[in-house]
């Protein structure tokens, strides 16, 4: 799934033509803004309002550790100001190329130039946005019942297999949880997509056609995904 006017037009693409073995200086240019002892190649926070107590801002951090380039991924948190989880999500970074050059997947220079410019701009001003714009970002003019479902349906798979709410889904798991989706409600549905409303929300992209746009619930306690495309 992915953002009509952002990852479904290939956000993430890059068009680099330069080879792999011509590129190791440019890898270690890219790198360098981390200290070589840390063990990740990229952080950026950023502090914003987002459960709706207006007391204490949540702090986002994203981050991407070092490691192998099929095996580099991206972190996304939301934390609490008492260091609590509210969200996280993580993906492959070469996720990032699937709009780019044939190829570019496997040259490890483009992976992390791109990788950089997105992570760069998770926390722009306008990926925080009012709840009630997120239809737009999934292609739509009303509300995106099927993210929320899905979303519910997912939470309710993962309770059912006594699953970490972040943790990675097992094979064949959607399948299941499309079972699970039959059997959300209407109503409950339509309580998310009203207290979200005027909630702030953020809006981020995971590469490839994976755009979403999560706020918070008061009815289901956590960060729900109000918005996907495609």
């Amino acid at each position: 799934m992915a953002l009509a006017l952002l990852g479904c037009s290939g956000e993430g693409s890059d068009s680099d033509t330069s080879a792999v073995s011509a590129n190791e200086t440019a890898v270690r240019d890219i790198a360098a803004s981390v200290a070589a002892s840390s063990d990740l190649r990229w952080r950026q926070d950023a502090y914003r309002e987002l459960d709706g107590d207006d007391e204490n801002a949540e702090r986002l951090v994203a981050t991407v550790g070092k490691g192998p380039l099929d095996s580099m991924t991206v972190r996304l948190e939301i934390r609490t100001s008492k260091d609590g989880l509210l969200y996280r999500h993580e993906w492959p970074a070469v996720a990032y190329m699937k709009y780019a050059r044939a190829g570019s997947a496997r040259d490890s220079a483009a992976v992390l130039r791109a990788t950089e410019r997105e992570v760069g701009k998770i926390f722009a001003d306008s990926a925080f946005i009012p709840g009630s714009a997120a239809p737009r970002y999934s292609g739509k003019t009303e509300a995106d019942l099927d993210a929320i479902r899905y979303d519910v349906a997912e939470q309710e798979y993962r309770v059912s297999k006594s699953l970490k709410r972040w943790g990675p889904l097992p094979v064949g798991a959607y399948d299941e949880i499309n079972v699970f989706a039959r059997s959300v409600s209407t109503a409950r549905i339509q309580a998310i997509v009203a207290e979200t409303r005027n909630m702030p929300a953020f809006r981020y992209y995971a590469g490839g056609e994976e755009t979403y746009v999560i706020a918070w619930s008061p009815s289901e306690g956590r960060m729900v995904r109000i918005a996907a495309c495609c």
